[in-house]
């Protein structure tokens, strides 16, 4: 059902309220709650929050063993909403289905948001497909009691809206210097 996702609204109208796995009983590979464990900074996004995200952690014992984990846990928003799958969305909204999906609360650390401009040219491009930027609605993250970087991560490639990858990672290495001062002070 992953490729029907964003189609969802043609015949359910509205927000998604929920996904699951249609098969009982998943299990995770052992590799990935090992490198769980072993992570000193787990990082969820950017991506596709039904199709990407949130069906990661409906693994059974994925979302007990990142919550348990000491790791810093970063979640980097999107940049543009998604059709059919997002649409109205913010940060905000986002991170709240991310708890809501994991049966837990609480999890993230920090939330790394995007605020660059889009061009206009582009931006009414993404506008007629039913897109739009992502708010950032910073003062409700942070009352989930999550930190928030907000900067401009923004990349035009090819026409596309993206996360800069060198941007994106600066802004991860921000924040694990942040825990390292944090322990160190």
């Amino acid at each position: 059902g992953e490729s029907r996702i964003g189609e969802h609204n043609i015949s359910h109208p509205g927000r998604i309220k929920r996904v699951y796995l249609d098969k009982a009983n998943v299990k995770p590979l052992e590799s990935a709650m090992a490198a769980i464990e072993r992570a000193s900074v787990i990082i969820l996004g950017p991506g596709s929050l039904y199709t990407s995200i949130i069906p990661n952690l409906l693994v059974e014992g994925v979302v007990d063993r990142i919550v348990k984990s000491p790791a810093l846990k970063v979640y980097v928003a999107n940049v543009m909403t998604q059709p059919g799958e997002t649409e109205g969305y913010s940060v905000y909204d986002h991170i709240r289905a991310i708890y809501r999906h994991a049966r837990a609360e609480g999890f993230i650390d920090y939330c790394i948001m995007n605020t660059g401009r889009v061009p206009d040219e582009i931006y009414q491009r993404y506008l007629k497909d039913g897109a739009t930027m992502v708010k950032t609605d910073t003062g409700k993250i942070k009352k989930l009691g999550i930190k928030t970087v907000e900067r401009d991560l923004l990349q035009i490639n090819k026409g596309y809206v993206r996360h800069d990858p060198v941007k994106l990672m600066q802004a991860v290495a921000e924040v694990c210097s942040y825990r390292k001062q944090s322990k160190e002070g």
